[in-house]
């Protein structure tokens, strides 16, 4: 999972390489109820892994995408070759 400043990189790399190919690129913010609390009792590196294990949950996630902390019980997603509807469709799966 990156840190905030390495997703901002890869953010324009992708940006740049999607409008050139001309492909979608899809970018979620996701955030998960208490667990700030797993960052506090278990450190970031556990928390990191809980919210890679859920969104890995997804059924239409892909192996491909990045994952990146946004801020306390927050994660945020950039999903390659992924149109505004199925964008919506993994983060609707990953609230209920």
């Amino acid at each position: 999972m990156y840190n905030m400043s390495k997703f901002k990189r890869v953010l324009k790399y992708e940006i740049s390489i999607a409008s050139i190919r001309s492909f979608d690129l899809s970018i979620s913010n996701i955030n998960m109820d208490k667990s700030k609390s797993v960052n506090y009792i278990y450190g970031h590196l556990i928390g990191d892994k809980v919210i890679n294990s859920t969104y890995k949950c997804s059924k239409r996630s892909h192996k491909k995408d990045i994952l990146a902390r946004w801020k306390g019980d927050g994660f945020v997603t950039l999903a390659q070759l992924t149109e505004l509807k199925s964008a919506i469709k993994i983060r609707e799966d990953l609230l209920s």
